[in-house]
């Protein structure tokens, strides 16, 4: 019975889920695997390579399999959304307009600091597989057409690339 759950999502053959004041993962037939205890009307994004949990400036970076709290980077901000990768995790920090996008090591020690959103919102974000190359896809509507950019970054050596999309 999922009646009164929040998101549920699907990684590999585990299925997590928001309850109760705790982040649960069940395997795919019902059985218990874990749980770890998180704030009430948390979020969370599930990724092959663990799990960001968060409400408001409080982040927490949590094992995938087993449910460990790896790190608990302090946020100065209101979270907008977070993604785990391989060796770095990636919070966005709102204003939704004219974000800041903070990168971090699995342990939450920040690894470097993206500033250079003005005028454009973040839409997505993530990381390579298997690689510590993170992207980032932003959306600038000031003119007269919108405009899609996707960027990508190592962390502590700023942007590697980009491609823009004006469709």
């Amino acid at each position: 019975n999922t009646s009164g759950l929040g998101d549920v999502q699907v990684e590999g053959d585990s299925i997590y889920y928001i309850e109760a004041g705790s982040l649960h993962c069940v395997s795919s037939d019902g059985k218990f695997k874990w749980n770890v205890g998180v704030d009430k009307n948390s979020r969370f994004k599930v990724t092959g390579k663990g799990i960001a949990v968060w409400n408001g400036s409080r982040l927490r970076i949590v094992d995938l399999k087993t449910g460990v709290v790896l790190g608990n980077p302090s946020i100065n901000g209101s979270i907008l959304s977070a993604v785990v990768g391989d060796v770095y995790a990636a919070v966005v920090i709102g204003p939704e307009h004219n974000s800041t996008v903070l990168l971090t090591d699995l342990g939450g020690n920040i690894v470097d600091t993206l500033t250079d959103f003005k005028d454009v919102t973040v839409l997505d974000c993530g990381f390579f597989e298997g690689r510590e190359l993170f992207w980032i896809m932003t959306l600038d509507s000031t003119g007269s057409l919108p405009c899609c950019k996707i960027s990508t970054f190592k962390p502590g050596k700023r942007e590697t690339g980009s491609i823009t999309d004006m469709e």
